[in-house]
């Protein structure tokens, strides 16, 4: 479960709520779910506004999928979700594999299972693809909120200046 977020661009909250008939074995796909809220523009807060469930299908490699399908046959999930635990239980998991395997956010920050999805972003945009195909992958309304992953990194100034010629 722990590389899913990372080779989905997918939110804890949408694996963990997968179930069986979301996985399209023959297509390499999943339908990942996510309950949003509408937005008021008034900014304030209606309490009797009931979340809207939306989903969309995004594709996944073949090794994924294939790790996914023993995983379904070894458990033999029918119905419910496939990994029926919390939020908090996956974040637990999520944590203790990276303090055993050492892997710290920069700045000394403790890594959680979102830093995946911004890696997903992150490595997507690196290796060209574009950010409206992005915005879709994440499941992002606006592509304004994807645009947060366009920001430059210092270390990425100094690489292409490098190769400027004066």
């Amino acid at each position: 479960m722990l590389r899913w977020p990372g080779e989905t661009g997918a939110r804890i909250s949408e694996i963990l709520g997968l179930e069986r008939q979301d996985v399209d074995f023959a297509n390499r796909q999943l339908r990942l779910r996510t309950l949003k809220k509408p937005k008021r523009r008034d900014r304030k807060p209606d309490l009797r506004c009931k979340a809207i469930e939306e989903f969309r299908w995004i594709p996944v490699h073949a090794e994924l999928a294939a790790d996914l399908a023993s995983f379904v046959l070894a458990s033999k999930t029918e119905n419910g979700r496939l990994f029926p635990i919390g939020r908090v239980r996956a974040f637990e998991i999520f944590r203790d594999a990276a303090r055993a395997a050492g892997v710290t956010a920069p700045g000394a920050r403790g890594i959680h299972p979102h830093t995946l999805r911004h890696s997903f972003a992150v490595h997507c945009l690196n290796q060209g693809v574009p950010i409206n195909i992005l915005k879709e992958l994440l499941g992002h309304a606006s592509i304004l909120t994807t645009m947060v992953y366009l920001r430059v990194v210092p270390a990425d100034l100094r690489a292409f200046l490098a190769r400027v010629e004066f």
